[in-house]
């Protein structure tokens, strides 16, 4: 925490080379508690594309049309998520957990990012809707006939939350891929999160933008009817445009309002909640460049 504080300190006075050195030391102290191998989740995701191409489930309950809105941490889903909340036809929940907590307990798993996790819950899901249960926890929660859940990690569970409820819309952000390793490099994570061990090093999160982004692609090409990919530059630069795609893709009536959404009163516990205090703005684009010699290693990997 104390490294992490310095460098947001260095960053603020614009000592961006000091800064990710802190940073640097930050991850470090962290990194070899989490024991994480960007190898182990490159093949988890190849192995879930893999048995997604393999296996169709049959559609559950066509009753529940939820949103989910998905994607990288520092993406834009929270951007996302507000603005889809000031339509009246929307509750906003959050972020819920149930999604993995309810499959990793029907496969009766230790791990949740483990393919005979995946397998277990396919295997459930031919006889049942495990899911069932975060039906009704929404329903406890809405205050109006749809709702959205902004779990970002619920990516890797598109099958079963489109074969439990195939009504559902999915937007899964994408972020242009240095701007998304920087920002999540400078955020710290809790490391008791399984979800959050690939950014403790920035080679592991370029790494893992890469397994998501594999990720995302396959899913949309799948469930073309559910699943959206939004890209954060084009929603900040185009904003009316893309908002109204957004809202059409999610089966919601457009208003101007909902570019409002930073009037809103409504709390944030995550790390973009001062950005949703602003209008839509482009400032965040391009901010990689303030750690230029570090991120070059990065647009040469991704050019």
């Amino acid at each position: 925490m104390i490294y992490h504080s310095l460098a947001l300190n260095h960053e603020h006075i614009g000592d961006y080379e000091q800064a990710f050195s802190y940073f640097r030391d930050s991850k470090l102290a962290i990194k070899h508690q989490v024991n994480y191998e960007a190898s182990k989740h490159q093949i988890f995701c190849q192995q879930l594309i893999a048995l997604s191409e393999k296996i169709q489930l049959t559609a559950k309950n066509a009753d529940f049309s939820p949103i989910f809105v998905m994607g990288m941490p520092r993406s834009g889903t929270t951007l996302v998520e507000k603005i889809i909340n000031q339509s009246t036809e929307v509750t906003g929940l959050g972020e819920l957990n149930d999604i993995a907590q309810l499959l990793q307990s029907t496969a009766a798993s230790k791990h949740v990012l483990d393919i005979r996790m995946i397998e277990q819950a396919f295997q459930k899901f031919t006889l049942d809707n495990p899911l069932n249960g975060y039906q009704s926890r929404c329903e406890g929660m809405m205050t109006s006939s749809r709702s959205c859940d902004k779990q970002p990690f619920n990516f890797y569970f598109i099958d079963f939350i489109l074969t439990a409820f195939p009504e559902a819309k999915i937007v899964c952000m994408l972020r242009d891929p240095v701007d998304s390793c920087i920002a999540n490099y400078r955020q710290l994570y809790s490391p008791h999160s399984a979800f959050h061990h690939y950014s403790y090093d920035l080679q592991d999160i370029a790494h893992f933008y890469q397994d998501y982004k594999l990720l995302i692609n396959h899913f949309q090409k799948k469930y073309p009817n559910n699943v959206m990919i939004q890209h954060y530059e084009e929603l900040v630069t185009d904003a009316t445009l893309q908002t109204q795609t957004l809202f059409n893709f999610c089966n919601l009536q457009w208003q101007p309002s909902c570019l409002a959404f930073y009037k809103s009163n409504s709390a944030s516990a995550t790390a973009s909640k001062v950005q949703i205090r602003q209008p839509l703005n482009s400032k965040s684009i391009g901010y990689w460049q303030h750690y230029q010699q570090a991120c070059d290693m990065l647009s040469n990997k991704f050019n």
